[in-house]
């Protein structure tokens, strides 16, 4: 093929699609050289024969898909697919070993809290987990390695499967909106979200890294955060990253970040552009430009960049608190350019003015619910926004504040009013909490004036508390 191709470099989860591959076109083969004799032998069936061979080369063509969509992801071919564009493109080198992904204290915690509360639920009604998702923040789990970790979550996982299958049947017995039937409800929902708890962490453990590339001082590249691979970002690394100045919002910075997903999405020949519609903020129902000609036309102006650049701070700040607690896989073009074909970042207008296809049209944040419900089985946290006003409201913003302290989150988002005017919020910045300390530190990505990089947002002295809008996290 076109790609020099190494399977041994692949991830756990990717090695095994790959294996299966090769199963699968192997066993294909087989069959259509079988079907081949047969035909050879005076067979009339040579329909069979047909059919058999269609197969192994459908076979085929899937393993080579495969493989080279992979090698692609790793650095070795940068000519764009039909999948979308990967920003920055990663080495060879760089796909790294699923063992060294850290897996987050604090969610390791709540996982033996929710354990605690499903089994005081069960007690009730006469049931044991016993040991089953215990025990995750002890020592004796953190000193496993990669493939232990595995091993007690898998055992872990198939035990609640069974746990709620029976309890499940027992609940079927009873007279629905009985008391008894809601507590089994109730121990059910705990019971899912547990197991979605544990599932995340085996996502962590299987997921390709993010590289957090350095250069030859040790210093940490700030594009490392652009790059694909899931991690826990530790908070000393996210604060090198936001405070280099790499992402500050002008032309030269994030305005050539935004210019290279330009670059990249022209790459794609005609009748293949990945952007098959952008929507447009303010309408609602939400409407959308579409046909290609228009759409690329958006992407070549001069000014995209500049732009798109002047009001990316909402979707910036959205993926990087999703990339620094493990929820996002993809690289930040790509995040960008699914967020926007999907509809939930648009074109649309800054309040100074600048227009640009940076809008936040829809949620961005789908892996995250406000009930905590899991997706696709997996639980990567509950999205909280426990402040949201368009005025000055410093009462307000300290109840919310108690409620985000008494979080286990480690990064947040304000939405700030930087014209302190008491006016509605113009800005996002990020936040995080000292791990030594437990105090919040602003690090905006784009400003290094206090109050807005360095300084504790929610201290009186600094006279930010007035100003903020808004409060999202995921707990």
């Amino acid at each position: 093929d076109d790609v020099d191709f190494d399977p041994n470099r692949l991830s756990l989860t990717d090695k095994a699609e790959y294996d299966r591959l090769v199963k699968e076109a192997a066993e294909a083969e087989r069959a259509a050289e079988s079907a081949s004799l047969v035909a050879d032998n005076g067979n009339t069936n040579t329909a069979f024969w047909e059919a058999a061979k269609a197969k192994a080369g459908e076979a085929r063509k899937a393993l080579s898909e495969f493989t080279r969509n992979v090698a692609r992801a790793m650095g070795v071919n940068t000519i764009p697919n039909m999948n979308g564009v990967s920003l920055p493109v990663r080495e060879t080198a760089a796909l790294g070993n699923p063992n060294e992904v850290s897996l987050p204290q604090n969610k390791l915690s709540q996982i033996d809290e929710n354990a605690s509360k499903l089994n005081d639920k069960l007690s009730k009604l006469g049931i044991e987990l016993g040991e089953v998702g215990k025990g995750y923040s002890d020592k004796a789990f953190n000193d496993l390695d990669a493939g232990g970790k595995v091993d007690k979550i898998k055992k872990d996982l198939d035990a609640l499967t069974k746990q709620k299958t029976d309890l499940e049947a027992q609940r079927d017995t009873l007279k629905k909106s009985s008391a008894e039937r809601l507590k089994y409800e109730a121990a059910l929902k705990d019971l899912d979200q547990l197991s979605g708890k544990i599932k995340f962490q085996e996502v962590l453990l299987r997921s390709t890294p993010l590289e957090i590339q350095r250069d030859a001082l040790g210093n940490i590249k700030p594009e490392s955060l652009l790059g694909e691979g899931r991690a826990i970002i530790d908070t000393n690394d996210l604060k090198q990253m936001l405070t280099s100045g790499y992402f500050t919002q002008d032309k030269d910075h994030m305005g050539k970040i935004m210019a290279n997903i330009a670059q990249e999405l022209n790459k794609f020949p005609e009748g293949s552009f990945p952007i098959k519609q952008i929507g447009i903020a303010g309408t609602k129902p939400l409407d959308y430009i579409t046909g290609e000609a228009k759409i690329r036309a958006m992407f070549n102006d001069p000014n995209f960049a500049a732009g798109a650049s002047s009001g990316m701070c909402y979707s910036f700040v959205n993926y990087t608190m999703q990339k620094a607690n493990g929820i996002e896989t993809r690289s930040f073009s790509q995040w960008y350019v699914d967020n926007v074909n999907e509809g939930r970042i648009g074109s649309g207008e800054t309040q100074g003015g600048s227009t640009g296809i940076f809008e936040g049209t829809g949620d961005v944040n789908p892996y995250t619910y406000g009930d905590g419900r899991n997706v696709n089985g997996v639980n990567y946290g509950t999205y909280k926004e426990p402040l949201r006003i368009d005025h000055q409201d410093v009462a307000a913003v300290k109840r919310s504040v108690t409620k985000l302290n008494n979080s286990s989150a480690q990064t947040a988002i304000l939405h700030i009013d930087t014209g302190r005017d008491g006016s509605e919020g113009d800005h996002y910045i990020t936040i995080m909490r000292n791990s030594e300390t437990g105090t919040w530190e602003t690090v905006d990505h784009t400003s290094g004036d206090q109050p807005r990089r360095g300084s504790n947002p929610f201290d009186p002295k600094m006279g930010l508390l007035q100003d903020i809008r808004r409060i999202t996290y995921v707990d």
